[in-house]
């Protein structure tokens, strides 16, 4: 489990990187290839929460103190603004069409 943990901090480093240098994003005409990005890093995001979770309750059954992980949920927050920009907009642009020409009822609120 030890080995495990510590393979863990280096993914919580890479997101902390992953969600630092995410910031350089400012072209709005990449605004497929950025929210794509920005979905993959959500996910990695909640698979460290997932992880960090498990980790946890592990250490609990041992006795062990649990790790503190609240570099996660930190990073989470930091992060959360640029995926809702970025999905958002990648929403908008691809259903746009979608919302001025097809019929009233077959759009999904």
């Amino acid at each position: 489990m030890n080995g495990n943990m510590e393979e863990f901090e280096k993914t919580i480093n890479e997101i902390t990187d992953q969600v630092t240098q995410f910031q350089k994003y400012q072209d709005i005409n990449q605004f497929e290839e950025v929210s794509s990005i920005a979905k993959q890093i959500f996910q990695k995001i909640q698979q460290a929460q997932d992880q960090a979770k498990v980790f946890n309750n592990r250490q609990m059954l041992t006795n062990q103190d649990p790790t503190d992980y609240t570099k996660i949920t930190d990073e989470f927050k930091k992060f959360q603004p640029f995926y809702n920009l970025w999905t958002t907009l990648d929403n908008w642009r691809t259903s746009y069409k979608s919302w001025l020409h097809d019929p009233f009822e077959d759009l999904n609120a």
